[in-house]
């Protein structure tokens, strides 16, 4: 199975961002065959500049790697998701025998009501319509408020399998702290909603309304103190839109702002791009070894296709886990020292190891450095 037999380190001096979770991980040497050097460059930078909702594009083939002890998935579409492609934006037709009763609008409306419905009239004719618009940004989207393909989803594969995804935070941090990887809709951190939530809401209302709203104004909203307030209905109306969309896979692809999933990727490139910076190169994080199960494995871009391509297509070897990933799958992780450097020991879990022989030493000489 191994040309090279994985050296075990012990006594060793643990990177402080490790902490506690050193003792739920055995630490190796990396295969010095494809030992990370301070010059390695691995060839996976994009191939040319690509729309914002595909992101950056790693041209090799990156295959999941399945789990061995797993069941293949077979699970059905999340109850919620299929509520939705059920019973949402279906559009309404007569039926062909349909009789008409006996209750009429129009004419035959009493005559104390006119004046009161012209009233109504001429107050909206005095506002003008505001055509909706997608509440979180949908560049690669044609639908107004809200998606109508909630069908597609039924048609995307789904799968199990060991997969990357790449974080600033450290294992102590995210293990222990976090409690894993949480979706986007479940956070409240202060940092999100000042961050990523005020700049969406905002950009919402300048997308539809052709208005501005504060960030003190914003947090007045949020905090309730000002719950009369035009900012505040407008924050909870928005608040509805956008959880309407949480599950709708090409919407998170294109921008995971309160949506319910995590995105993982088949390829380890991808994801030390995603924390070391977004390409910026020079910052240090994480990548973590993660195990989906029953993930969708979302429709690769192909930069020659052009059209063809699935419109929920991207180019960064996605599998979108709904829900959290708990920290008990997460298993195995190593140091980024930059968008194009690992660095440090290897660490795995002794049950992912022993169990999974095959899935461990193929991440294993990825992790080392062995291209994808």
């Amino acid at each position: 199975m191994f040309g090279y037999q994985p050296k075990r380190l012990q006594r060793i001096t643990h990177d402080p961002a490790i902490g506690g979770v050193a003792v739920e991980f055995e630490c190796f040497e990396p295969n010095p065959k494809y030992a990370y050097g301070a010059a390695y460059k691995p060839p996976y930078a994009p191939l040319k500049p690509l729309p914002s909702h595909i992101a950056r594009d790693a041209p090799s083939d990156c295959p999941p790697i399945t789990p061995v002890k797993v069941m293949p998935p077979n699970p059905p579409l999340p109850l919620e998701v299929r509520q939705l492609v059920r019973s949402l934006w279906k559009r309404a037709e007569p039926a062909q025998d349909a009789q008409r009763g006996a209750v009429r609008i129009g004419n035959t409306r009493q005559a104390d009501q006119r004046p009161r419905m012209a009233a109504i009239r001429d107050r909206a004719a005095n506002v003008p319509y505001k055509q909706h618009v997608s509440p979180t940004k949908a560049d690669s989207f044609n639908e107004g408020e809200m998606s109508l393909d909630w069908k597609e989803m039924e048609k995307i594969h789904r799968v199990s399998a060991y997969t990357f995804r790449g974080d600033r935070d450290g294992p102590s941090q995210l293990l222990h702290t976090r409690g894993g990887f949480k979706p986007p809709d479940t956070r409240s951190d202060r940092s999100y909603i000042e961050g990523a939530i005020y700049d969406h809401f905002a950009d919402y209302l300048t997308r539809r309304f052709g208005t501005t709203v504060t960030k003190p104004d914003f947090l007045a909203a949020v905090n309730q103190n000002i719950k009369d307030s035009k900012t505040f209905v407008a924050y909870m109306l928005w608040r509805k839109l956008v959880d309407k969309e949480k599950f709708h896979l090409g919407r998170m692809t294109v921008d995971e702002c309160l949506k319910a999933y995590i995105s993982t990727s088949t390829s380890l490139p991808v994801s030390t791009w995603f924390a070391a910076g977004r390409g910026g190169g020079t910052e240090p994080g994480w990548v973590y070894v993660t195990l989906v199960h029953g993930g969708y494995s979302v429709p690769r871009l192909s930069p020659n296709a052009g059209s063809d391509n699935h419109k929920w297509a991207t180019g960064e070897h996605e599998i979108a886990k709904l829900g959290a990933i708990d920290p008990d799958d997460i298993v195995g992780f190593r140091h980024i020292k930059d968008c194009h450097t690992l660095d440090g020991p290897i660490y795995f879990r002794p049950e992912f190891r022993k169990l999974e022989p095959h899935p461990f030493a193929r991440i294993f000489d990825i992790l080392s450095g062995m291209p994808q």
